[in-house]
């Protein structure tokens, strides 16, 4: 079974979200408001599909929703719970520390 260019491996989507967050890391330096990241949820709707090379096996792919062929697949419902190593802040080091309000900017009405 030849590898479809149209689908998205689970092993791709990861990497994407990884991608993904390295660059609102680069973006977010510099900013005054930032965030750090404790954990990660992602609901993913994924399709098993028994592998034809020697080795057997299963592959997990990202169930899409438009464009789907005519063979008959079920999407199972994916939660990931994704930890980050180390530290994944989106700000500049430099920036508010996380206990510093916003700046006051107007008036209080009493």
């Amino acid at each position: 079974m030849g590898r479809d260019e149209q689908r998205l491996t689970l092993t791709e989507a990861i990497e994407s979200l990884r991608t993904d967050l390295e660059a609102a890391q680069r973006q977010g330096a510099g900013r005054t408001l930032g965030f750090s990241v404790q954990g990660i949820s992602v609901e993913l709707d994924v399709e098993a599909e028994r592998t034809s090379d020697a080795g057997g096996g299963v592959s997990w792919f990202v169930a899409a929703k438009a464009g789907r062929s005519r063979t008959r697949r079920t999407a199972t419902r994916l939660v990931l719970t994704l930890k980050p190593r180390g530290t994944l802040t989106v700000t500049d080091p430099g920036g508010l520390s996380r206990g510093t309000p916003p700046p006051h900017t107007g008036d209080t009405a009493r």
